[in-house]
């Protein structure tokens, strides 16, 4: 269980080996992530962290992104996308 709140949501692995206090050891650090949570939606990208028995966040999700006239949009999953995916045209 965690003694402080991490300020960057984005720093999970730092966080971690801080628990670790320095300890590089396999099971130290398996230890520490599977101990080490973040709410779903309070990272930059909107996913959390939470480690299972296989050692999978499963609270990430991937997104697909595409670049459409110089900016970048979400176009799966589909709860998410802000575009339909496009495929590069045949040959190039």
């Amino acid at each position: 269980h965690w003694k402080r709140k991490c300020r960057c949501r984005t720093n999970a692995l730092f966080d971690i080996l801080q628990e670790t206090e320095g300890d590089l050891a396999a099971d130290r650090i398996r230890e520490a992530a599977r101990s080490y949570t973040v709410e779903q939606g309070t990272t930059a990208t909107g996913y959390g962290v939470k480690f299972d028995e296989n050692n999978q966040n499963v609270r990430c999700a991937p997104f697909v992104t595409q670049w459409r006239d110089g900016e970048l949009v979400t176009v799966f999953p589909e709860e998410a996308a802000v575009a339909e995916p496009m495929l590069p045209p045949a040959g190039g």
